[in-house]
């Protein structure tokens, strides 16, 4: 009998910097930290980013259902609730999914409003976040190109796995598009 794939969600949030931020808009990455205390061992490709927020579906759980348990989790229960509660964000749109052998991935975007920022709680295995606006998409190395056990040890260094570059790339381009036209 085949085993059922592993299924993971991510949300890339984007928000417009203010002025002395530099301006422009600009994702929210995750920075993966050196500790995973759920599984309560080293984290793999520590230092890299991420999707703001990204993690496994459980059993019987809806994409909705995941980010917003993986957003508290992960940025804490002011900005899930933040996201959940403030009716001038825009809804969740899904940006793209990835399918291999062992894992289907799907990652949403959403844009929230920069004071949103300031409600992030760090999870314990979170390192961190950064603002990457599309200007600096070219900087962007592969994750799986570091090795798993040392990770990312540059913290100028911006590594992402595939699925969450391509989202990035179409999420910048979407976003532009839509608030151009505006």
């Amino acid at each position: 009998m085949e085993s059922a794939k592993k299924k993971v969600v991510g949300l890339l949030c984007f928000t417009e910097l203010p002025t002395e931020k530099g301006g422009g808009l600009a994702a929210i990455l995750q920075v993966r930290g050196s500790h995973n205390h759920e599984r309560e061992g080293p984290e793999s490709f520590a230092g890299g980013c991420q999707a703001t927020v990204n993690g496994s579906k459980m059993e019987d759980e809806s994409d909705r259902q995941a980010l917003i348990r993986e957003t508290e989790e992960e940025l804490g229960e002011a900005f899930s609730l933040e996201l959940l509660t403030n009716p001038g964000l825009e809804d969740i749109r899904k940006i793209n999914q990835v399918e291999t052998e062992r894992v289907v991935v799907v990652n949403y975007t959403l844009i929230v409003p920069y004071d949103c920022t300031q409600q992030i709680e760090l999870g314990q295995s979170v390192g961190g976040i950064k603002f990457l606006t599309e200007a600096e998409l070219a900087k962007i190395q592969k994750l799986d190109a570091f090795d798993r056990d040392i990770g990312v040890t540059d913290d100028e260094v911006i590594a992402l796995f595939d699925d969450q570059i391509e989202a990035l790339q179409k999420a910048f381009k979407q976003h532009n598009i839509t608030t151009s036209m505006a």
